[in-house]
């Protein structure tokens, strides 16, 4: 008998395909890129889409879960942790990293406008996470995803700090399924092209 979740992931594969055939791909607006980080290749990645509605947070996760396995990388998803999303400090999230030895943290979070970016330079990934859930958090908060921003930041956890990030402007009228999967694919296209990734 098939699994729920064998289920659902054919259901999100298929409409991966589907939509990688009709729809346009998306432009990295800005980049950057930490001049003292050499290191190619990376690899462990505990990716998390800080969304507050999950059914949104799980459409996006589950393609870079995706592109995850189809560029042979290790690493998971932070649906694979019950709740880490919606703790209220960074405790929960630290003890994952440590417990399953993550090298590298890949952020996505929508912004209104370039205007709100970090300052890559000094932010670390606890200061960040924290902040954005914060915004998250807050009452008048609305996750727009036709014609926003996306902040893409790929942390090292080693060192605490910002290795890369992208600024990625969304399609018009376009909603959470469509952009969670555009934005997967442009955001492993980037990081090889960074030659960060094989």
């Amino acid at each position: 008998m098939l699994t729920q979740k064998y289920i659902y992931s054919i259901l999100i594969l298929s409409i991966y395909f589907y939509i990688s055939a009709c729809s346009a791909s998306l432009n990295i607006v800005s980049s950057w890129k930490n001049p003292r980080y050499e290191k190619k290749n990376i690899d462990n990645i505990l990716c998390i889409a800080i969304l507050k509605e999950y059914f949104n947070k799980s459409d996006c996760e589950n393609y870079m879960d995706y592109e995850l396995n189809a560029s042979k990388l290790n690493g998971s998803i932070s649906l694979a942790y019950e709740d880490l999303i919606y703790n209220t400090d960074t405790r929960f999230l630290v003890s994952v990293i440590n417990e399953y030895k993550y090298d590298y943290l890949l952020t996505i979070k929508f912004i209104n406008n370039i205007s709100e970016k970090a300052d890559y330079s000094i932010i670390n990934y606890e200061e960040y996470f924290l902040k954005s859930l914060e915004k998250i958090n807050k009452a008048d908060y609305k996750e727009i995803y036709a014609n926003s921003y996306a902040e893409v930041i790929l942390f090292s956890i080693k060192d605490n700090k910002a290795i890369w990030a992208g600024i990625i402007k969304t399609l018009d009228n376009e909603g959470p399924i469509t952009t969670g999967m555009a934005l997967s694919e442009e955001i492993f296209k980037a990081l090889k092209k960074e030659d960060l990734i094989r």
